[in-house]
């Protein structure tokens, strides 16, 4: 679907096909730290082969990509590899795939490796995701994030990219790479100064992050560093005051009950729980500041996630092809053509239901969906899930196809991820779009909190056999027995359009 240029305008919204979510523009630029939004999956030796015939092999053990399916690539060992809009063309092998060498490549190069980041898989690493996900939709974003990248390479690749007029937002965080490998204070205002005017150029709000904590354990940390650093932030800070854009200190973002930074340490690391190495957030440190985020730009934000009060609202009327998602039925505590299952083995799930009403929820439509659950006496990380089966005989190919499912949870002292995942087969491929994905860390969550579950978009492919969608619960020995976690799922919404 090919969006107005102007942004979104009466005219452009009435070329929308229905159903069409409905676009919230936003250009993206930063460094790894915003680029882990999508999935990161490292590539293996040899990486990346040029086959001299404008395509590429890539190589990634159990990549589970599919034909057609988007990535893209940094740090490879030429920049020609380095694809920000990838298309996959060939499924090699279990192991490998190729896609043609065109379009927007990044400078940033290494010998050592590269990153792959996958779009289809929207992961609890990225701080975008959670903003999303307390919205209750998902940003139409043009990408200039990329792992390792310095504030000049994103400039040009600003300056290489096709941009709308209008973007409804520009997002930046940069400048971690910039500090750590040795530049000066003049240097990185210098190419920040023109990057963010070429940024307001084309975003009718710029909302600008602060370089995000670095810890001192860090080999590339000294002293004058952090100096910079910090005057840095305060220059981006006194930047967005001046020009009227919205700033977003990260390191008093709050999560788990704690801000980013270690307000008691020596020097202003982070809290351990924030990060997964000495620069990464985990996804406490993800969430911490994309709800920073949402706080800063929810005022801009007049219309919330559609919720019904009328099953008519969230049924064939409003295209949703799931027409019982008041969940107005039930049997053994689970909502009619929905499961509770794949629990790990001697964890405790119980499923139950209760009725919506005003006073707690703002509706009296059908039930809310309740899962009630603690470890047990399970082993290593426990999980289950909420499923719906074998719903592909309501698809259509070649439409647009997107799940989105409202939530809560509260009780959480051992939640490690809540990721909803949308997954299709048609014999030969099996097709995986995750929203919010569980990453490999292992920091656990313990903050209450309400959102909608989405995935990414996807194309229909034909000949699907199998399509089945479930919210996957993971948590920890910390959520022991005594220490239930409660999660309520309400109205899912499964709908497709016209491309």
């Amino acid at each position: 679907m090919t969006y107005p240029t102007d942004g979104l305008s009466w005219t452009g919204l009435n070329q929308l096909p229905k159903w069409q979510p409905v676009p919230i523009t936003a250009l993206v630029c930063g460094d790894s730290i915003t680029a882990y939004y999508d999935t990161g999956l490292t590539l293996t030796a040899p990486y990346c082969v040029d086959n001299r015939d404008g395509t590429a092999t890539f190589y990634r053990t159990s990549h589970s990509l599919t034909p057609g399916e988007e990535f893209r690539i940094s740090g490879a060992p030429e920049q020609k590899f380095n694809l920000m809009d990838g298309v996959v063309t060939q499924v090699v092998s279990a192991n490998a795939f190729r896609a043609k060498l065109t379009g927007r490549t990044t400078m940033g190069t290494s010998t050592t490796g590269a990153t792959m980041y996958a779009p289809r898989r929207r992961s609890s690493r990225g701080w975008l995701s959670w903003v999303e996900e307390r919205m209750g939709a998902l940003f139409d974003s043009t990408w200039c994030a990329t792992g390792g990248a310095v504030i000049a390479e994103i400039t040009d690749l600003v300056t290489n990219t096709e941009l709308l007029d209008a973007y409804d937002y520009g997002f930046v965080m940069l400048g971690m790479n910039d500090v750590y490998e040795g530049r000066t204070y003049a240097q990185i205002v210098a190419d920040y100064t023109e990057l963010l005017a070429k940024m307001r150029q084309k975003c009718r709000r710029m909302v600008i992050l602060s370089i995000s904590c670095r810890n001192s354990a860090d080999a590339n940390w000294s002293a004058a560093r952090q100096a910079i650093h910090i005057q840095v932030n305060r220059w981006l800070y006194e930047y967005a005051r001046v020009n009227n854009c919205i700033f977003v200190d990260t390191w008093r973002a709050v999560a788990n009950g704690v801000t980013y930074v270690d307000s008691s340490a020596t020097n202003p690391d982070m809290n351990a729980v924030m990060a997964i190495d000495n620069t990464h957030p985990s996804a406490v440190g993800a969430k911490a500041i994309g709800d920073a985020e949402y706080s800063a730009i929810s005022s801009d934000l007049k219309v919330g996630a559609w919720i019904g009060a009328h099953n008519e609202q969230i049924s064939t009327n409003a295209g949703n092809i799931f027409t019982d998602s008041n969940f107005a039925t039930e049997s053994g505590g689970v909502a009619t053509s929905w499961a509770s299952s794949d629990s790990t083995a001697n964890m405790n799930v119980t499923p139950t239901v209760a009725a919506r009403t005003v006073s707690a929820n703002g509706d009296a439509l059908g039930y809310n969906q309740i899962i009630t659950l603690n470890y047990g006496t399970a082993t290593g990380t426990a999980s289950t899930r909420f499923r719906r089966n074998n719903f592909h005989a309501s698809l259509v190919a070649g439409q647009q196809f997107q799940v989105s499912i409202p939530y809560s949870l509260s009780g959480a002292v051992g939640l490690l991820g809540v990721s909803l995942e949308l997954i299709m087969s048609d014999g030969t491929y099996t097709y995986l779009v995750y929203g919010s994905s569980l990453d490999s860390n292992v920091d656990v969550m313990t903050d209450s909190r309400s959102g909608v579950l989405m995935t990414r978009p996807i194309t229909i492919p034909s000949g699907i056999t199998d399509a089945d969608v479930w919210v996957r619960i993971y948590i920890s020995s910390a959520q022991s027995v005594g220490n239930d976690l409660v999660v309520k799922m309400w109205q899912p919404v499964a709908r497709m359009w016209a491309e």
